[in-house]
């Protein structure tokens, strides 16, 4: 729980905006089969949210995976995994969602926005168009 007080402080003190979940997972939940801690991170925040798990995870495994239409591939073929990766159940996602699921529109932050899907944005990720 040190490294959840920690993200909580950093967000309070501006470092990054990340959406920490205010609960903690202590069983099987969805795919991952065992205790688990989420937090949302928006593309403008990534580089120093992912820095920050890197260098203080202390020992916790970190999965990193992106929210697309493709919640098969994202857990999988897309995800990052920091220390010892973890078994994660694929038959509890689906391989295509109708739309990408949003996270914290509110926020005003992210690929969930309206209108920041543009071309500048498609641009980044050609070939993944079900993102947009």
């Amino acid at each position: 729980m040190r490294l959840r007080k920690r993200i909580l402080e950093l967000v309070n003190m501006g470092f990054f905006k990340v959406v920490p979940l205010s609960r903690v997972n202590y069983g099987p939940i969805g795919p991952h089969p065992m205790g688990s801690y989420e937090v949302w991170c928006p593309r403008e925040h990534f580089p120093r949210a992912f820095s920050f798990f890197t260098l203080y995870r202390s020992g916790l495994t970190v999965l990193v995976h992106p929210l697309t239409r493709e919640e098969v591939v994202d857990h999988s073929t897309r995800a990052v995994w920091m220390g010892t990766p973890a078994p994660v159940d694929l038959t509890a996602l689906s391989k295509q969602l109708p739309k990408v699921p949003a996270q914290y529109p509110e926020l005003g932050l992210g690929y969930s926005i309206p209108g920041r899907c543009d071309a500048k944005y498609k641009e980044d990720f050609s070939n993944e168009d079900d993102a947009f």
